[in-house]
């Protein structure tokens, strides 16, 4: 329990890394759009089990981070549409990535102010 932040943030970079560089950049759901959501749910969840796990405000200056690393990226494949720069992408979707960790932040601290002593 003593790394648990740390391995939290360790494991959110991965994904994030793993979702920019080869999902993202690489197209790999283009064309297939119920396995895009599907990706798309999956982060959502790596989101809120983030905020779930950290638990502290702190957790929502994670996202900007993934803008960071999406700038070496440049521009996907433009034989698959005219797409945006990668970091604009992770750009539009930081609103939702922020709402998701906040959702998992603030259950965090309701149920831990619901479990402390002091609540009964």
């Amino acid at each position: 329990m003593r790394y648990i932040l740390s391995i939290a943030v360790g494991v959110y970079l991965v994904a994030g890394a793993i979702w920019l560089f080869w999902i993202v950049d690489q197209q790999v759901f283009f064309g297939e759009p119920m396995r895009g959501v599907a990706a798309l749910s999956a982060l959502a969840v790596v989101h809120l089990l983030v905020g779930l796990t950290i638990g502290r405000w702190w957790a929502l200056f994670l996202p900007f981070v993934l803008v960071f690393l999406a700038i070496p990226l440049a521009y996907p494949d433009p034989n698959r549409g005219e797409p945006f720069p990668v970091w604009f992408g992770v750009l539009f979707w930081m609103p939702a990535f922020l709402f998701v960790i906040a959702m998992g932040v603030g259950v965090r601290k309701v149920w831990e102010r619901k479990r402390s002593p002091a609540a009964a």
